[in-house]
């Protein structure tokens, strides 16, 4: 008699996007588009791979160099570093002062993942805040990580079809002290909706459309200890982003609630074409001396989307404290424990 062990197991329902892909796959029509996931395609199209991916995967073939041995787990220390200096710059205090610790994972959920963890079980957070709407995943990846309690700050206004900074830094301000931030940087998901490098540069009132009372109405209800999820630039799933005179005030609601900032960063140089320009917020963060966490993805950057691309996790820490030490430690155990060993083949193509 066969066994009836997983009869008792539901199978899952489709995501949206597994219908949306199915749907167009069977539409014959010439004029249509696969909007259903974040990848380039050619005009008539077709998958695209960068002509550098191209070349540096013949140069790699025939490398003797190379090989598939297994790897540290903290990541490719030249790769990892290159990263941070593209996060906080090259010259960053916060790096010569050894207050940042970085970790590699397989792709931008496993950062957030080993992060979440890391807060959930040494921390003892268990309240994170996440821009409505947002990337369906970041709910997921909390919750499984640990997390018991999801607050949602405004984000969208479907009034003005552009950011509620208003509403945004409303519902920062109400977070508990340490709930856990969820940002993105740019290319919001799902919305998809950024502000113009002028609408960084003035203050909220003066840009029509932007209400950032909703959001800091909205920070200032979270409770003590949130972690708040941000997005520095190309908000997804709006594409709508604060400007830096908004951040400003972002940061002074974290600051003062007691919240705690993860930064959620998948396409820095795809908003203005300058990748400074994109992670302004976490600098900016970073010089008012808040401590934070970023889950960082170089997928989208580079139109590699399934190989296991090296992903950073920078803590911004006060060096007057073992913190750095204790971090490390403590954060290396919960990357071990997902993630045994670095993958370091895939890690050349980033490398000079």
């Amino acid at each position: 008699m066969g066994s009836r062990r997983f009869q008792q197991v539901n199978l899952a329902s489709k995501p949206e996007s597994q219908l949306l892909r199915e749907e167009y796959e069977d539409d014959h029509s010439d004029d249509k588009i696969d909007l259903t996931l974040s990848v380039y395609r050619t005009e008539e199209g077709e998958p695209w791979v960068p002509p550098i991916v191209q070349r540096v995967e013949k140069m790699m073939a025939t490398d003797p160099s190379l090989d598939h041995e297994y790897h540290w787990f903290s990541g490719l220390e030249p790769l990892t570093t290159a990263v941070t200096g593209l996060l906080l710059g090259t010259e960053s205090r916060h790096v010569r002062e050894n207050k940042v610790v970085t970790f590699q994972s397989v792709g931008g959920t496993g950062a957030l993942r080993i992060g979440a963890q890391f807060l959930s079980k040494e921390m003892g957070y268990d309240t994170f805040c996440l821009s409505s709407p947002s990337w369906e995943d970041h709910e997921i990846v909390f919750r499984m990580a640990g997390f018991t309690t999801v607050l949602n700050y405004k984000y969208w206004s479907d009034v003005t079809k552009s950011l509620d900074i208003t509403g945004l830094l409303e519902d920062l301000s109400k977070a508990p002290e340490n709930a856990v931030v969820v940002l993105q940087p740019s290319a919001h998901n799902p919305t998809g909706s950024d502000p113009s490098r002028e609408q960084w540069a003035r203050i909220a009132d003066v840009i029509q459309s932007l209400d950032i009372t909703g959001l800091l109405e909205d920070l200032s209800k979270a409770p003590e200890n949130a972690v708040v999820v941000l997005q520095p630039s190309a908000h997804n799933p709006t594409g709508s982003d604060p400007s830096r005179e908004q951040w400003a005030r972002i940061a002074d609601v974290i600051q003062e609630k007691k919240l705690f900032p993860f930064f959620d960063v998948s396409y820095q140089g795809l908003t203005s074409g300058d990748v400074d320009d994109d992670i302004w917020p976490v600098r900016f963060f970073a010089d008012r001396g808040l401590e934070f966490m970023v889950a960082y993805s170089l997928a989208l950057s580079t139109a590699l989307y399934i190989l296991p691309w090296p992903v950073d996790i920078p803590g911004v820490l006060d060096s007057s404290s073992p913190a750095p030490r204790l971090f490390s430690s403590e954060q290396g155990s919960s990357s071990k424990e997902q993630l045994p060993t670095s993958h370091l083949y895939p890690l050349t193509f980033l490398l000079p």
